[in-house]
Order: C-alpha cells, then sequence, then structure tokens
C-alpha cells in the first residue's frame, strides 16, 4: 500500500510518502520519505514587508474647529485579514497541487492529511473531487509539522493512520 502523508500548517506543509509493499496491517520496515516541503512565504513576513503602512488603525479626522483641535480619530479597517485569507487560499492550493502531483507520481492508495484546524478546512476547498476519488483519505486535526519524520511515523501509526514501524528481528543464535 502506497501512503501520501500531507502534515501542513499555515506557514508551511511538508509531503512524505510511505510505500508498505503488499502488507497494510502488519508492521512496515519502510519509512516515510519527506518528498517536498511548501513554505507560506506571506505567514514568514514581518507586516512591515507586507503591507505599506504597519500599524492600521485610528487615523485623524482632518477639518477645522473643535473635534480636529482635540484629534478626534475614527477606526480604519485596511482589509488585512481579507489579504491574508486569499494568501492562505493560494498557498493551499499550491499545496493541493503540489500533493496531487506527488500522489500521480507514485500511484498512492491513500492520502493522509494531519493540520491545523484552519489549514485542514482550506485543504478540504482545494482538494477536487476527481482527485481524492479512488484514494481513501484519512485526516488528522492536529498541527504536527514540527515532529521528525520517526516521531511523526509514529503519532500516525498511533492514531491508527499509517501501520506502525517493524523492527528487525535478530537472528537466533546457532547450536553448536
Amino acid at each position: 500500500m502506497k501512503y501520501c502523508v500531507v502534515c501542513a500548517d499555515l506557514g508551511r506543509a511538508r509531503l512524505f510518502v510511505l510505500d508498505t509493499g503488499s502488507s497494510q496491517q502488519h508492521d512496515t520496515l519502510a519509512h516515510l520519505d519527506e518528498r517536498a516541503g511548501v513554505v507560506n512565504p506571506a505567514r514568514r513576513l514581518q507586516d512591515a514587508r507586507i503591507f505599506s503602512d504597519s500599524r492600521p488603525g485610528l487615523r485623524r479626522v482632518l477639518g477645522s474647529g473643535a473635534r480636529a483641535r482635540l484629534g478626534a480619530r475614527h477606526g480604519v479597517d485596511d482589509r488585512r485579514d481579507a489579504h491574508r485569507a486569499d494568501e492562505d487560499r493560494r498557498y493551499a492550493a499550491d499545496v493541493c497541487e503540489r500533493t496531487a502531483a506527488i500522489c500521480d507520481e507514485i500511484g498512492c492508495n491513500a492520502l493522509i492529511i494531519a493540520a491545523a484546524p484552519r489549514m485542514l478546512g482550506l485543504l478540504r476547498e482545494g482538494f477536487s473531487r476527481a482527485m481524492l476519488d479512488g484514494l481513501d483519505v484519512r485526516e488528522l486535526r492536529k498541527d504536527i509539522t514540527f515532529r521528525s519524520p520517526i516521531e511523526l511515523h509514529d503519532y500516525l501509526a498511533d492514531a491508527d493512520l499509517l501501520p506502525p514501524r517493524g523492527r528487525l528481528k535478530r537472528a537466533a543464535p546457532a547450536n553448536r
């Protein structure tokens, strides 16, 4: 059985492959192979690098009279949230596109998606029905992108999403 594993949050995504051969219920000696990493540059940059005004919020009222002298202010929305949401959607679409390419390349049978809740929602929107058709899709609503491949495999095996890692058995000593 061939698995494609996606671990993602809003800042980065890691794409893994696991080929267990023909056995899917027994321990596997195969390991997770990291095939790609995708970074969302908009989440890595500070606001000052993305937006022209680094601090949205209050603006002074222009004009004359008592209100202008007292420095009356009003709130302004520069639509940063909409901009971030749009960047996140583009990033999720990129992750979905790369995942689809890896799934096609290896001919995977199962897709495991482990993502932070907001990112999981964006990935659900991004995957097309045609891409998921015929795949065993399993989801985990948790951010585990920081784990090493071995820790990740063990964590997903404990959640019954992947077969557990096996160990080589020692040969019995020969009797002399």
